[in-house]
């Protein structure tokens, strides 16, 4: 999948994920904002109560999208046969599309309203949800080829050694501040509990730094604009790849630890979830069926 068509794949996501926001919210506003004891009398509520015709469905389609996001991503990492079948990280990105509109459809099922095992299922969603904001963070620090394979740390030390080849004299200035960068000492303190913090912290101080390096160079005489991008991509690109470098082993532990969190939840949700659609079905609520 060229850029451009990468490009579409996620934009189509995000508008469906905005637009079905949009429009639960516009439509259900009004009914959402009552206390529970005035929604009975309310126009809307056969339409929008867990067991109304939109609330119901509501429900089956969010939970639907989270079993078939699951499933789909486990599926593709783990069967040998489809390796060649669309890159990984193309399949992580449909995972998280459903696994977030999905919860959302199920946010609005619930009509605001949680009680008994129910709530226990939708708080592990929470948590869920948001352990996969981390954990997709955590992962696109983990290095990858462009199929979702790791690259181990010989690998990586060989590419920051290529990384910078541009033939244009740096100043010893930028020099410096890209020396300080790249050298190990400030990465000596990071530790389990402070690397997310640092993480953050540290790609904005890069940005930081390739923007002075750039107003710096925009003063040099003889560099071309192009000569002036194709320098500050390239410092960009050996920076990252020296952090990287730096805290890679770090990165594979966080990813253990996030899974230790990730999987209890997961399993708690879909467990409640499942004995939630049994006992519905039980007392006889099929929506259109």
């Amino acid at each position: 999948m060229n850029k451009t068509l990468h490009r579409i794949y996620i934009g189509i996501f995000f508008a469906v994920g905005i637009t079905s926001l949009f429009l639960l919210i516009y439509h259900g506003v009004d009914y959402y904002s009552l206390q529970l004891e005035e929604r009975p009398f309310d126009i809307k509520h056969d339409l929008l109560k867990p067991s109304g015709y939109i609330g119901h469905g509501l429900g089956i389609i969010g939970t639907l999208m989270m079993i078939i996001g699951v499933s789909v991503y486990m599926i593709r990492k783990r069967m040998r046969v489809l390796f060649s079948f669309g890159y990984l990280k193309n399949w992580l990105e449909f995972h998280m599309f459903l696994c977030s509109v999905g919860p959302l459809l199920v946010l609005f099922h619930t009509a605001f309203k949680f009680g008994g095992i129910v709530s226990i299922s939708f708080w592990s969603m929470v948590a869920v949800v948001l352990s996969g904001v981390i954990g997709r963070f955590i992962y696109i620090q983990i290095p990858r080829t462009i199929q979702g394979k790791e690259i181990d740390l010989e690998e990586l030390q060989n590419q920051l050694e290529q990384s910078f080849t541009s033939s244009i004299n740096l100043n010893n200035d930028i020099r410096s501040k890209v020396d300080s960068y790249l050298s190990g000492e400030r990465y000596r303190n990071i530790t389990a509990v402070n690397s997310l913090i640092f993480i953050v912290r540290d790609m904005f101080q890069i940005r930081k730094l390739l923007r002075s390096i750039k107003s710096i160079l925009k003063t040099e005489k003889g560099l071309s604009k192009i000569e002036v991008v194709e320098t500050i991509n390239r410092l960009k690109e050996r920076l990252i790849m020296s952090r990287r470098i730096q805290h890679l082993k770090l990165m594979h532990r966080l990813f253990r630890y996030w899974h230790i969190f990730h999987l209890p939840f997961a399993i708690t949700m879909f467990v409640i979830m499942l004995i939630h659609v049994g006992v519905t079905i039980l007392f006889g609520y099929k929506w259109i069926f």
